[in-house]
Order: C-alpha cells, then sequence, then structure tokens
C-alpha cells in the first residue's frame, strides 16, 4: 500500500446540531455518492488510500465525525449514536444523493447500520467494517447494572476526563510509534500517515491528540439487543460484514447476527485485526468494488 501525496481532497466543513463538522471531498460530481465513516479515536484521513483507490468510481466523502479530527467537540456531552448518525444524516443530504453507498469501520459500521436501518430508502449498499460491536451477551451484561449505577460511573468518567491533562508528544513519530504498537499489521508508512492527521500541533513544537477524551467513555444508555436486531432487520439493501480473523469481536456469520439482515454476506480476511481495510487492504478493495458493484 502506497500513499499518493499528489492526490489529495478538499476539506469543507457543515453544521449539523449547531456545531461545525469537517469533511474530506474527493471529488467527482456526478458520480455515485460513497461515503466513509471512521471509528472511533480515529479521523477522516484514515480512509485516504480507500478514497483514492475508488475516486474515479464514486463520489468519495469522508466526514471526521464529532469529536474526532478537524470536527467540533461536543460540549453538551453528546456522542450518543443518534447524535452520529443524525450528522451522516445531514450529510447525505447536503450531497444532495437520491441514494448512497456506505462504507463504516467499527463504530462508524455502526452508524452506518443504525443510519441504513431509519433510511432505508436512501441506501444503495453497505459495508460495515466489524461494524457490529461486542456479542449480544456482552451488551446485555453491559446493560445489565442499575440505571443509576451506569448514569453514575458515566458522570464520574466524564468529570475525570474533563480535568486530565492531554498527553503531550515531542514528535509525529512518537505518535506512530504508539500506533504501531497497537496494531503489528501496519507498515511504518501506514503509522507515520495515520499519525499526521491524528495530532494537532501546539505553539511549543510539541504535539497532542486532536479528538476529546469524552468520546472515550461508555454511554450508560445504549439501545436494547432487540432495537439493534430490528434497525438490522430494516436495512433493505445489500450489506457486506467484513472480519478480521485476528479481530477482539465475534464473528457475526458465527454468533447469528448475520441473519438479522434481508440480505446480509460475511466475509472473513485471514491475518488481519480489526483495522482489516489497513491490515489486508489490496483485498479488501477487491472485495467492495466486486460487492458495491
Amino acid at each position: 500500500m502506497s500513499v499518493d501525496i499528489e492526490v489529495s481532497p478538499q476539506l469543507r466543513s457543515f453544521t449539523s446540531r449547531g456545531l461545525t463538522l469537517r469533511y474530506a471531498d474527493w471529488g467527482g460530481e456526478g458520480l455515485p455518492v460513497l461515503v466513509l465513516v471512521h471509528g472511533t479515536r480515529d479521523h477522516a484521513r484514515s480512509w485516504d488510500w480507500t478514497a483514492r483507490a475508488l475516486r474515479h468510481e464514486y463520489r468519495v466523502l469522508a466526514p471526521d465525525l464529532v469529536g474526532h479530527g478537524e470536527s467540533d467537540w461536543d460540549t453538551a456531552g453528546g456522542y450518543l449514536l443518534q447524535d452520529y448518525v443524525y450528522d451522516l444524516a445531514e450529510l447525505v443530504r447536503l450531497s444532495g444523493a437520491e441514494r448512497v453507498r456506505i462504507i463504516g469501520h467499527s463504530l462508524g459500521g455502526r452508524i452506518a447500520i443504525t443510519f441504513a436501518g431509519i433510511f432505508a430508502d436512501k441506501m444503495e449498499k453497505l459495508v460495515a467494517i466489524e461494524g457490529m460491536g461486542p456479542s449480544d451477551q456482552t451488551v446485555r451484561e453491559r446493560l445489565s447494572a442499575p440505571v443509576g449505577t451506569r448514569v453514575r460511573k458515566w458522570m464520574e468518567e466524564w468529570q475525570a476526563a474533563a480535568a486530565k491533562q492531554p498527553r503531550v508528544y515531542e514528535s509525529v513519530d512518537a505518535v506512530a510509534e504508539r500506533l504501531l504498537a497497537r496494531n503489528p499489521y501496519f507498515t511504518r508508512e501506514q503509522g507515520l500517515h495515520l499519525a499526521e492527521h491524528t495530532v494537532k500541533r501546539q505553539a511549543d513544537g510539541t504535539y497532542i491528540l486532536r479528538d476529546d477524551p469524552a468520546v472515550r467513555i461508555s454511554r450508560p444508555f445504549d439501545f436494547a439487543i432487540e432495537d439493534r436486531a430490528a434497525l438490522a432487520a430494516a436495512v433493505e439493501c445489500g450489506v457486506l460484514l467484513a472480519h478480521g480473523s485476528e479481530s477482539f469481536l465475534p464473528n457475526p456469520a458465527h454468533d447469528g447476527r448475520e441473519k438479522q439482515f434481508r440480505s446480509a454476506r460475511t466475509v472473513t480476511f485471514d491475518n488481519a485485526g480489526h483495522w482489516l481495510h489497513h491490515d489486508r487492504f489490496d483485498d479488501f478493495i477487491k472485495e467492495v468494488r466486486r460487492f458495491l458493484g
């Protein structure tokens, strides 16, 4: 995998819920719209390789989710799933497309599935990379705690995040090393590119991460298992579920969640983890091209 530095997107912005959100627009007016939605603690430029590979076939739009990348932070303490879905719906509306294709990774995959279940008439195809989250049993256990306990835990974590000083890095290389340590499949080139768009430089020449620490906090409320299944069942378009063989998340083809959709197929990428679209890029793009048609 290589990054073609000669091809870069236009960085644009839009307003949603009173917040200014940024997105990368790879051009291609008149082509079918493809929206790329990143996961937690990631950013729009994580999709650069995918966007460059598909930009001649689609008008590729890649948003920075609220609290991530160059988008505003939600100082009201949001970062609920429905907030992300609202923002995605606003971007789709502004694109002017009657129907769109969406590829979402991790949290972005769940956002995309939820959007597709609510706005089935707007969807052409959906690719969810590791986007179904933890198993139903894990979610049940998480939601089984008394509601007061969950809310209090969320409040305490929010207060701790607000009081915490950001970690300071001496260089982009230092951030890249951290990313490489988290994913053994990353190349150094990937690590440096991702790190460059993960940080912002301070006046003294040091670097801090761009994302709001509050995006990492677990929320006290979530959709019930039954609601998640209902949203999946409401998706009318074809769905490709991409799973990494070395992922920490369960395979939706093995735990039955693939069957929640009307038309879904799971593809497992060997020798790949949670970021399989980076780990096995060439194979991923071939599969996506075949699916999107």
